[in-house]
């Protein structure tokens, strides 16, 4: 968020000059920017965080641990 608000207004001060009426009437559209940018790394944020979840379940494999094979003995209850 804080990064989009840098870039625009480090572009309206090139565009339009340092505190110029055109730079603050423009000043809005860079608070907007700032929360598109927010949503934007929310989203990739939240995107990133599912595929990883995504990859470690697929490494998880509950057939491997002994305790859920088909051979072994339930240690509470003392059967299959």
């Amino acid at each position: 968020m804080a990064a989009g608000f840098l870039i625009m207004v480090l572009w309206l001060c090139v565009s339009y000059g340092v505190f110029t009426t055109r730079f603050l009437l423009a000043l809005p559209f860079a608070f907007l920017f700032a929360f598109v940018c927010a949503g934007a790394g929310k989203a990739t944020g939240v995107f990133l965080a599912r595929r990883r979840l995504r990859l470690e379940l697929d490494r998880f494999q509950p057939s491997s641990h002994p305790s859920l094979e088909g051979d072994s003995i339930c240690r509470v209850f003392g059967h299959n």
